[in-house]
């Protein structure tokens, strides 16, 4: 699952358009990061608010608290049709997210605000 930048552009090709989807758990951080209003799972905000958030979010003086490590999910012991016990399977995999790639995903959110403002977007929206 993951979750998507939009926005009320009308009547212009999307060819081109920079695009914004953040997994889950890169989501919920970078809702955090931008400040942006509402839940991180779906919301709007007008242009203005989203440039708001973006110099918020290139001014912040640390990502640290933002920062997310990488965790795995094992499941129970199984046995394997070849006979063989896996004690710790792999059932999952949460990659994380370190203060370059916090950096990387605001200047992501950036274009994509400019790109759809000069498209006449007025607002965006998140879901």
């Amino acid at each position: 699952m993951s979750v998507s930048f939009d926005s009320n552009a009308k009547g212009k090709s999307r060819d081109g358009w920079p695009e914004v989807n953040w997994n889950i758990g890169n989501a919920q951080a970078m809702h955090r990061v931008l400040g942006l209003p509402g839940e991180w799972q779906m919301g709007e905000c007008s242009i203005g608010t989203a440039r708001q958030a973006v110099i918020r979010a290139r001014n912040r003086g640390t990502l640290v608290p933002f920062v997310r490590s990488e965790e795995e999910v094992h499941g129970a012991p199984r046995k394997n049709e070849d006979g063989t016990v896996e004690l710790k399977p792999l059932r999952a995999i949460s990659f994380g997210l370190d203060e370059s790639g916090i950096r990387y995903r605001v200047e992501q959110f950036a274009r994509f605000v400019e790109y759809v403002a000069e498209l006449g977007a007025t607002v965006i929206c998140w879901y």
